[in-house]
């Protein structure tokens, strides 16, 4: 192949990717269709806001433990400086002005963990599509990256910690290695090699069967799941 015939064969190459790279952000003009379609696919069909209203409830006060200025302070001073939510409160802000607005953040954090609710500004997202492969065509060839307000990602964390990881029994997770603060990707990977090791010391062959499920968070009952959490004994659990 002379120089001429490369020359033709990555152009033609890149002719290529650039048209696939168009089609797939052509379908994004639309701000409208893509707000529909990501919020379809995160919502429940048919879904009805009142089905959730028996899982709200007024914490007993004995039993509440009000977050405090120091933690709510700590948790500011330690932001992380990634992008805002819909609020458009900076990161920086928070961080630089913890002390000042750590009694502020404690009592609005405080009132939604003792009467169950969350503010409607926190129920909203900037979300984001991001290519999952390089010829994006459709928008399931999309990955939604949703950004919430920094409060909202504070209070995530609080809850997490101080009621759903109590809640859930360590037994039940012991083959999770996703969404726990010991599990990673890389970790279910070295697992997965060596009980594949293992099995091959008294085996010829070892078969394995691996199943990939498409949008499973997105499938996700909430209902379902808090119904599961409620059923788990725990005495940091509102019921």
């Amino acid at each position: 192949m002379n120089e001429n015939d490369k020359q033709e064969l990555w152009a033609a190459v890149n002719k290529t990717r650039n048209a696939q790279h168009d089609g797939g952000l052509a379908i994004l003009h639309n701000p409208d269709t893509v707000k529909n379609y990501f919020a379809k696919i995160a919502s429940k069909e048919h879904y009805d806001p009142r089905e959730l209203d028996r899982f709200m409830c007024e914490c007993d006060d004995d039993n509440f433990e009000p977050l405090t200025n120091f933690e709510a302070e700590q948790l500011l001073s330690k932001i992380k400086l990634t992008a805002a939510g819909c609020d458009g409160i900076p990161a920086w802000l928070l961080r630089s002005c913890s002390y000042e607005l750590a009694d502020i953040v404690a009592h609005i954090l405080n009132c939604s963990f003792s009467t169950g609710r969350v503010p409607s500004y926190w129920l909203n997202a900037l979300v984001t599509p991001v290519p999952k492969v390089s010829a994006s065509i459709v928008f399931s060839d999309f990955r939604p990256i949703s950004v919430t307000p920094h409060l909202n990602r504070i209070a995530e964390k609080v809850i997490v910690r101080r009621w759903l990881q109590p809640a859930i029994p360590a037994d039940k997770i012991l083959d999770q290695f996703a969404l726990k603060p010991s599990g990673s990707t890389t970790t279910a990977l070295v697992y997965f090699t060596h009980q594949l090791t293992k099995m091959l010391e008294q085996n010829a062959y070892v078969r394995c069967l691996i199943i990939d499920f498409a949008k499973a968070f997105d499938t996700v009952d909430h209902v379902i799941l808090l119904h599961k959490l409620k059923s788990s004994e725990s005495p940091r659990v509102c019921d």
